[in-house]
Protein backbone atom coordinates (compact mmCIF):
# COMPACT_ATOMS: atom_id res chain seq x y z
CA UNK A 1 0.00 0.00 0.00
CA UNK A 2 2.82 2.37 0.86
CA UNK A 3 4.66 1.56 -2.36
CA UNK A 4 1.56 2.27 -4.44
CA UNK A 5 1.00 5.60 -2.71
CA UNK A 6 4.60 6.69 -3.29
CA UNK A 7 4.40 5.65 -6.96
CA UNK A 8 1.19 7.60 -7.47
CA UNK A 9 2.65 10.72 -5.83
CA UNK A 10 5.77 10.50 -8.00
CA UNK A 11 3.67 10.31 -11.18
CA UNK A 12 1.59 13.30 -10.10
CA UNK A 13 4.67 15.39 -9.44
CA UNK A 14 6.15 14.34 -12.77
CA UNK A 15 2.97 15.25 -14.65
CA UNK A 16 2.76 18.56 -12.86
CA UNK A 17 6.37 19.38 -13.79
CA UNK A 18 5.70 18.43 -17.41
CA UNK A 19 2.62 20.66 -17.52
CA UNK A 20 4.68 23.56 -16.14
CA UNK A 21 7.32 22.97 -18.80
CA UNK A 22 4.72 22.99 -21.57
CA UNK A 23 3.13 26.16 -20.16
CA UNK A 24 6.54 27.82 -19.90
CA UNK A 25 7.39 26.91 -23.51
CA UNK A 26 4.05 28.27 -24.74
CA UNK A 27 4.50 31.47 -22.70
CA UNK A 28 8.06 32.01 -23.97
CA UNK A 29 6.88 31.41 -27.53
CA UNK A 30 4.16 34.02 -27.17
CA UNK A 31 6.61 36.43 -25.49
CA UNK A 32 9.09 36.07 -28.34
CA UNK A 33 6.37 36.64 -30.91
CA UNK A 34 5.21 39.72 -29.03
CA UNK A 35 8.75 41.03 -28.75
CA UNK A 36 9.28 40.53 -32.47
CA UNK A 37 6.03 42.37 -33.15
CA UNK A 38 7.11 45.29 -30.96
CA UNK A 39 10.46 45.46 -32.75
CA UNK A 40 8.75 45.38 -36.14
CA UNK A 41 6.33 48.14 -35.17
CA UNK A 42 9.16 50.27 -33.74
CA UNK A 43 11.22 49.77 -36.89
CA UNK A 44 8.24 50.74 -39.02
CA UNK A 45 7.70 53.91 -37.00
CA UNK A 46 11.36 54.88 -37.31
CA UNK A 47 11.32 54.20 -41.03
CA UNK A 48 8.13 56.19 -41.46
CA UNK A 49 9.53 59.13 -39.48
CA UNK A 50 12.73 59.06 -41.54
CA UNK A 51 10.73 58.94 -44.76
CA UNK A 52 8.52 61.84 -43.74
CA UNK A 53 11.47 64.00 -42.67
CA UNK A 54 13.26 63.16 -45.92
CA UNK A 55 10.35 64.39 -48.02
CA UNK A 56 9.77 67.83 -46.49
CA UNK A 57 11.74 70.77 -45.16
CA UNK A 58 13.61 71.18 -41.92
CA UNK A 59 12.03 73.19 -39.17
CA UNK A 60 13.51 76.72 -39.20
CA UNK A 61 16.96 77.04 -37.65
CA UNK A 62 17.68 73.30 -37.72
CA UNK A 63 21.17 73.26 -39.18
CA UNK A 64 23.89 71.82 -36.97
CA UNK A 65 26.98 69.71 -37.42
CA UNK A 66 29.15 67.57 -35.17
CA UNK A 67 30.53 70.65 -33.41
CA UNK A 68 27.16 72.24 -32.78
CA UNK A 69 25.45 75.31 -34.19
CA UNK A 70 26.28 76.40 -37.73
CA UNK A 71 25.43 79.97 -38.73
CA UNK A 72 22.78 79.77 -41.39
CA UNK A 73 21.92 77.62 -44.38
CA UNK A 74 23.93 79.66 -46.92
CA UNK A 75 27.08 77.68 -47.62
CA UNK A 76 29.45 75.47 -45.63
CA UNK A 77 27.77 72.23 -46.64
CA UNK A 78 29.51 69.14 -45.26
CA UNK A 79 28.52 65.54 -44.58
CA UNK A 80 27.45 66.27 -40.99
CA UNK A 81 25.10 69.17 -41.79
CA UNK A 82 21.50 69.21 -42.96
CA UNK A 83 21.17 72.77 -44.23
CA UNK A 84 19.98 72.19 -47.81
CA UNK A 85 16.58 71.09 -46.53
CA UNK A 86 16.07 74.45 -44.86
CA UNK A 87 15.28 75.92 -48.28
CA UNK A 88 14.70 72.90 -50.54
CA UNK A 89 12.47 69.85 -50.17
CA UNK A 90 13.62 66.80 -52.11
CA UNK A 91 10.22 65.18 -52.67
CA UNK A 92 7.43 67.32 -51.23
CA UNK A 93 8.29 70.93 -52.11
CA UNK A 94 5.44 73.36 -51.46
CA UNK A 95 6.79 75.72 -54.11
CA UNK A 96 7.55 75.07 -57.76
CA UNK A 97 10.67 77.24 -57.99
CA UNK A 98 13.80 75.11 -57.47
CA UNK A 99 11.95 72.91 -54.92
CA UNK A 100 11.72 75.87 -52.54
CA UNK A 101 8.79 77.12 -50.50
CA UNK A 102 7.78 79.60 -53.21
CA UNK A 103 6.65 79.55 -56.82
CA UNK A 104 9.07 82.17 -58.15
CA UNK A 105 12.52 83.56 -57.48
CA UNK A 106 11.17 86.88 -56.22
CA UNK A 107 9.56 85.14 -53.25
CA UNK A 108 12.00 82.30 -52.64
CA UNK A 109 13.70 84.07 -49.74
CA UNK A 110 10.55 85.45 -48.10
CA UNK A 111 10.01 82.46 -45.80
CA UNK A 112 12.88 83.63 -43.62
CA UNK A 113 13.51 87.20 -44.74
CA UNK A 114 10.10 88.62 -45.65
CA UNK A 115 8.05 90.86 -43.39
CA UNK A 116 5.66 87.96 -42.85
CA UNK A 117 8.41 85.35 -42.88
CA UNK A 118 8.21 82.44 -40.48
CA UNK A 119 11.95 82.04 -40.03
CA UNK A 120 14.80 84.20 -38.83
CA UNK A 121 17.02 86.94 -40.19
CA UNK A 122 16.52 90.50 -41.37
CA UNK A 123 12.95 91.48 -42.13
CA UNK A 124 13.10 92.86 -45.65
CA UNK A 125 10.37 94.44 -47.71
CA UNK A 126 11.12 95.72 -51.20
CA UNK A 127 9.32 97.85 -53.74
CA UNK A 128 9.87 100.06 -56.75
CA UNK A 129 11.23 102.87 -54.57
CA UNK A 130 14.26 100.73 -53.83
CA UNK A 131 15.10 97.25 -55.03
CA UNK A 132 12.19 94.92 -55.57
CA UNK A 133 8.52 94.35 -56.28
CA UNK A 134 5.37 96.20 -55.31
CA UNK A 135 1.76 95.12 -55.35
CA UNK A 136 1.13 97.18 -58.49
CA UNK A 137 3.86 95.58 -60.59
CA UNK A 138 2.91 92.76 -62.94
CA UNK A 139 4.93 89.91 -64.38
CA UNK A 140 4.93 91.49 -67.81
CA UNK A 141 6.46 94.73 -66.47
CA UNK A 142 10.15 95.41 -66.96
CA UNK A 143 12.43 96.92 -64.33
CA UNK A 144 15.26 99.15 -65.50
CA UNK A 145 18.09 100.15 -63.19
CA UNK A 146 17.83 103.92 -62.57
CA UNK A 147 20.59 106.02 -64.16
CA UNK A 148 22.28 103.09 -65.83
CA UNK A 149 24.55 103.59 -68.82
CA UNK A 150 23.59 102.02 -72.12
CA UNK A 151 22.89 99.27 -72.66
CA UNK A 152 20.81 99.56 -69.49
CA UNK A 153 20.26 96.69 -67.09
CA UNK A 154 16.64 95.52 -67.41
CA UNK A 155 14.79 92.45 -66.19
CA UNK A 156 11.24 91.12 -66.10
CA UNK A 157 9.64 91.70 -62.71
CA UNK A 158 8.74 88.04 -62.25
CA UNK A 159 12.46 87.27 -62.29
CA UNK A 160 13.50 90.10 -60.00
CA UNK A 161 14.32 89.30 -56.40
CA UNK A 162 16.99 88.71 -53.78
CA UNK A 163 19.06 86.43 -56.00
CA UNK A 164 19.80 89.25 -58.45
CA UNK A 165 22.22 90.70 -55.89
CA UNK A 166 22.87 87.80 -53.51
CA UNK A 167 24.25 84.30 -54.04
CA UNK A 168 22.23 82.12 -51.63
CA UNK A 169 24.90 79.39 -51.53
CA UNK A 170 27.90 81.68 -50.89
CA UNK A 171 29.91 80.03 -53.66
CA UNK A 172 30.13 83.11 -55.89
CA UNK A 173 30.27 85.95 -53.39
CA UNK A 174 32.65 88.81 -52.64
CA UNK A 175 33.77 90.52 -49.44
CA UNK A 176 33.86 94.24 -50.16
CA UNK A 177 36.10 96.69 -48.32
CA UNK A 178 34.43 97.78 -45.09
CA UNK A 179 32.36 94.61 -44.70
CA UNK A 180 33.14 91.95 -42.13
CA UNK A 181 31.48 89.22 -44.22
CA UNK A 182 30.49 88.69 -47.84
CA UNK A 183 26.85 89.47 -47.02
CA UNK A 184 26.25 86.94 -49.80
CA UNK A 185 26.85 89.69 -52.39
CA UNK A 186 27.50 88.27 -55.84
CA UNK A 187 30.98 88.65 -57.24
CA UNK A 188 29.59 89.39 -60.69
CA UNK A 189 26.00 90.60 -60.17
CA UNK A 190 25.32 91.87 -63.68
CA UNK A 191 27.02 89.45 -66.04
CA UNK A 192 27.20 90.64 -69.59
CA UNK A 193 27.45 94.29 -68.56
CA UNK A 194 30.72 96.14 -69.10
CA UNK A 195 31.62 97.60 -65.71
CA UNK A 196 33.21 101.05 -65.79
CA UNK A 197 34.24 101.25 -62.13
CA UNK A 198 33.91 97.75 -60.67
CA UNK A 199 36.61 95.26 -61.67
CA UNK A 200 35.95 91.54 -61.14
CA UNK A 201 39.65 90.78 -61.74
CA UNK A 202 40.49 92.54 -58.45
CA UNK A 203 38.71 89.84 -56.44
CA UNK A 204 41.22 87.55 -54.74
CA UNK A 205 41.03 83.80 -54.24
CA UNK A 206 39.74 84.43 -50.71
CA UNK A 207 36.77 86.37 -52.17
CA UNK A 208 38.12 89.70 -50.91
CA UNK A 209 38.58 92.91 -52.88
CA UNK A 210 39.77 96.46 -52.28
CA UNK A 211 36.60 97.76 -53.93
CA UNK A 212 33.74 99.27 -51.96
CA UNK A 213 29.98 98.89 -51.89
CA UNK A 214 29.66 101.97 -54.12
CA UNK A 215 31.85 100.30 -56.74
CA UNK A 216 29.62 97.25 -56.50
CA UNK A 217 26.40 99.27 -56.84
CA UNK A 218 27.77 100.78 -60.03
CA UNK A 219 27.44 97.42 -61.77
CA UNK A 220 23.81 98.39 -62.37
CA UNK A 221 23.94 102.14 -61.75
CA UNK A 222 26.96 103.09 -63.90
CA UNK A 223 25.83 106.68 -64.43
CA UNK A 224 25.79 107.29 -60.68
CA UNK A 225 29.52 106.86 -60.12
CA UNK A 226 32.59 108.95 -60.90
CA UNK A 227 33.37 112.66 -61.13
CA UNK A 228 30.89 115.27 -62.30
CA UNK A 229 33.09 115.84 -65.35
CA UNK A 230 32.66 112.24 -66.56
CA UNK A 231 30.36 112.11 -69.58
CA UNK A 232 27.90 109.21 -69.49
CA UNK A 233 25.73 107.80 -72.25
CA UNK A 234 22.35 107.24 -70.63
CA UNK A 235 19.11 105.95 -72.14
CA UNK A 236 16.24 108.24 -71.10
CA UNK A 237 12.73 107.78 -72.47
CA UNK A 238 14.04 105.78 -75.39
CA UNK A 239 16.68 108.34 -76.34
CA UNK A 240 20.41 108.11 -75.64
CA UNK A 241 21.79 111.32 -74.18
CA UNK A 242 25.12 112.51 -72.81
CA UNK A 243 24.65 113.15 -69.09
CA UNK A 244 26.74 114.25 -66.10
CA UNK A 245 26.16 113.43 -62.45
CA UNK A 246 27.10 114.35 -58.92
CA UNK A 247 30.56 113.24 -57.82
CA UNK A 248 30.28 109.79 -56.26
CA UNK A 249 33.10 107.56 -55.04
CA UNK A 250 33.95 104.64 -52.89
CA UNK A 251 35.95 106.82 -50.48
CA UNK A 252 33.10 109.16 -49.59
CA UNK A 253 33.23 112.84 -48.69
CA UNK A 254 34.97 114.24 -45.64
CA UNK A 255 33.38 116.71 -43.25
CA UNK A 256 34.46 119.90 -41.56
CA UNK A 257 34.14 120.68 -37.86
CA UNK A 258 30.52 121.69 -38.35
CA UNK A 259 29.71 118.36 -39.97
CA UNK A 260 29.23 119.64 -43.50
CA UNK A 261 30.85 118.13 -46.58
CA UNK A 262 34.20 119.53 -47.66
CA UNK A 263 33.69 120.23 -51.35
CA UNK A 264 35.94 121.87 -53.93
CA UNK A 265 34.15 121.21 -57.23
CA UNK A 266 36.90 122.70 -59.35
CA UNK A 267 39.92 120.93 -57.89
CA UNK A 268 39.42 117.84 -60.06
CA UNK A 269 39.86 115.51 -57.11
CA UNK A 270 36.63 115.79 -55.15
CA UNK A 271 35.66 112.34 -54.01
CA UNK A 272 31.99 112.96 -53.46
CA UNK A 273 29.73 110.80 -51.28
CA UNK A 274 29.28 107.06 -51.34
CA UNK A 275 25.92 105.66 -52.37
CA UNK A 276 24.98 105.03 -48.75
CA UNK A 277 25.83 108.56 -47.61
CA UNK A 278 22.89 109.91 -49.61
CA UNK A 279 20.59 106.90 -49.80
CA UNK A 280 19.53 105.32 -46.53
CA UNK A 281 16.79 102.92 -45.51
CA UNK A 282 13.92 104.50 -43.60
CA UNK A 283 11.51 101.58 -43.52
CA UNK A 284 11.06 98.33 -41.64
CA UNK A 285 14.38 96.53 -41.28
CA UNK A 286 16.46 99.68 -41.39
CA UNK A 287 19.29 98.29 -43.52
CA UNK A 288 20.50 99.87 -46.76
CA UNK A 289 19.24 99.27 -49.40
CA UNK A 290 16.36 96.98 -48.48
CA UNK A 291 13.78 98.82 -46.43
CA UNK A 292 12.11 101.04 -48.96
CA UNK A 293 8.47 100.18 -48.53
CA UNK A 294 7.44 103.66 -47.34
CA UNK A 295 6.81 102.53 -43.77
CA UNK A 296 9.14 103.86 -41.11
CA UNK A 297 10.63 101.75 -38.35
CA UNK A 298 8.22 103.54 -36.01
CA UNK A 299 5.25 102.41 -38.08
CA UNK A 300 4.29 105.78 -39.58
CA UNK A 301 4.03 106.29 -43.32
CA UNK A 302 6.90 108.01 -45.10
CA UNK A 303 7.18 109.19 -48.67
CA UNK A 304 10.89 109.94 -49.01
CA UNK A 305 11.65 108.99 -52.61
CA UNK A 306 14.43 106.66 -53.64
CA UNK A 307 15.63 106.06 -50.08
CA UNK A 308 17.07 109.58 -49.84
CA UNK A 309 18.15 110.42 -46.32
CA UNK A 310 16.23 113.72 -46.20
CA UNK A 311 13.23 115.34 -47.84
CA UNK A 312 9.64 114.20 -47.66
CA UNK A 313 8.40 114.47 -51.23
CA UNK A 314 9.92 114.45 -54.69
CA UNK A 315 9.51 118.23 -55.00
CA UNK A 316 10.87 118.98 -51.54
CA UNK A 317 14.44 117.73 -51.75
CA UNK A 318 16.46 120.78 -50.72
CA UNK A 319 16.91 119.03 -47.37
CA UNK A 320 18.88 116.32 -49.16
CA UNK A 321 21.42 118.88 -50.39
CA UNK A 322 21.53 120.97 -47.22
CA UNK A 323 22.16 117.89 -45.09
CA UNK A 324 25.65 117.75 -46.63
CA UNK A 325 26.21 121.30 -47.88
CA UNK A 326 26.28 124.39 -45.71
CA UNK A 327 23.91 126.73 -47.57
CA UNK A 328 25.35 129.71 -45.69
CA UNK A 329 28.66 129.20 -47.50
CA UNK A 330 27.28 128.87 -51.01
CA UNK A 331 28.81 131.37 -53.42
Amino acid sequence: MLVWTQLTTHKAVKHSFQRKQVFLQVYMGLFKKGLILVVLVSSLLVATTTLVSAEGYNDPQQYTNATGWVSGPHGGYISTTNKCKECHAVHLATGSYMLTRANNRAEACDFCHGVAGAGIGAKISLNEEGHGLSATQKNQDTLTAPDDTVNPYTIQTDRWGCVECHSPHDNQTVKLTGNTTTKLLKQDPNKGKTYSYYDVSLISASKETTQTLSHWCSTCHNANFGLHTDAKQVLMDGTTITAYGHDVSGAGYTTDTAGFAVVSPLDGSNNGPTCKQCHVATGIGGNFPHSSESTSTGGSAVSTPDMLKSGTQSNQLDAVCSSCHDTNSLQ
